[in-house]
C-alpha cells in the first residue's frame, strides 16, 4: 500500500468491512504495528558479502547472486532471476516482509512507490509455487494479485516475468479496456499467477473462463486505492469465491 494519501475514517471503515486482512496467522510485521518503510535513493547499491554462484535449470552457471538476498533461503533459480533483475540488496520493505510471507503468514505493509513493494510479495510467491506441486489441481491458477489499474497490473506482471525467468512459474494479466479473447487464451494455458483488475476478473469468472478455487495466495496491491475507486463490492465478490484456506 502507498501511504501517500491520508486515510479518512470512511476508508478505514471500508477496509475493515472488506475482510481483506483476515485475523488468522497475520504477521506481527503488520498486525502489531503498521510498518512504514522509507523510500530509498535511486541508483545501484553496492553488494556486500561473498557472492554466491547459482545455476539455471539448464545447468549453466549464472552470474554471482547478491548474498543479502540469499539469506532469505530462496532457491538458486530464483536467485538467478534476482541477479538478472539487477537487484543488489533487499530494500527495507523486503527485509521486513519476505521472511514472514515465506513462513505462510498474512502480512500488511505500507511503503511509498519505488521502495520495492512488488518484489516483496513476488519473490516469496514464486518461491512457494516452484517449491510445491499443484496437488492434483493441474491448470488452475495458484496465486492471485489484484491491482486497481491495468498499468500497475502490467508492471507487476513484468517484474514477475523477470524475477521468475529461470523458474517454471508462469504469470498472465487480466484487465479491462482491451479485448478479452487474448486473455482467455492465456488463461487456458494454465498460468500459476494471475495479475488482475477486479472488474475484468469477475467478468471472466462469470463466463467460466477462469477458476479461482485453486488459489493459495492472494495479494491486494494498493488496496486503499482500490477502495477509493469503488472496487469494494467487486473485491468482496472475488473473496467469496476463493478458498478459505489461503495466505
Amino acid at each position: 500500500r502507498d501511504p501517500g494519501a491520508q486515510q479518512t475514517p470512511q476508508r478505514a471503515q471500508q477496509a475493515s468491512l472488506a475482510g481483506i486482512a483476515p485475523p488468522r496467522r497475520v504477521s506481527p510485521v503488520a498486525a502489531g504495528w503498521v510498518g512504514r518503510f522509507p523510500a530509498t535513493s535511486g541508483g545501484t547499491q553496492q553488494r556486500t558479502g561473498v557472492p554466491i554462484t547459482t545455476k539455471t535449470p539448464s545447468g549453466q552457471e549464472s552470474a554471482p547472486s547478491p548474498s543479502a538476498f540469499a539469506a532469505f533461503g530462496l532457491g538458486p533459480d530464483l536467485m538467478a532471476g534476482i541477479d538478472a533483475a539487477g537487484y543488489d540488496e533487499p530494500r527495507p520493505i523486503q527485509i521486513g516482509t519476505i521472511p514472514s510471507v515465506l513462513k505462510g503468514r498474512d502480512v500488511l505493509g505500507l511503503a511509498q512507490t519505488g521502495t520495492g513493494k512488488t518484489a516483496a510479495f513476488a519473490l516469496p510467491i514464486i518461491q512457494r509455487l516452484q517449491g510445491r506441486n499443484r496437488g492434483g489441481r493441474v491448470g488452475l491458477p495458484r496465486a492471485l494479485i489484484l491491482a486497481p489499474t491495468r498499468e500497475l497490473a502490467l508492471q507487476i506482471h513484468a517484474q514477475i516475468e523477470v524475477l521468475g525467468r529461470f523458474t517454471k512459474v508462469s504469470s498472465t494479466t487480466v484487465f479491462g479496456g482491451v479485448g478479452a479473447p487474448a486473455q482467455v487464451r492465456a488463461l487456458r494455458k494454465g498460468p500459476d499467477i494471475i495479475v488482475a483488475c477486479p472488474g475484468r476478473l469477475l467478468d471472466l469468472m462469470g463466463s467460466g473462463d477462469v477458476r479461482v478455487d485453486g488459489i493459495e495466495v492472494l495479494v491486494l496491491d494498493e488496496a486503499d486505492h482500490m477502495l477509493d475507486m469503488g472496487f469494494l463490492p467487486d473485491i468482496r465478490r472475488i473473496l467469496a469465491r476463493l478458498p478459505e484456506r489461503r495466505q
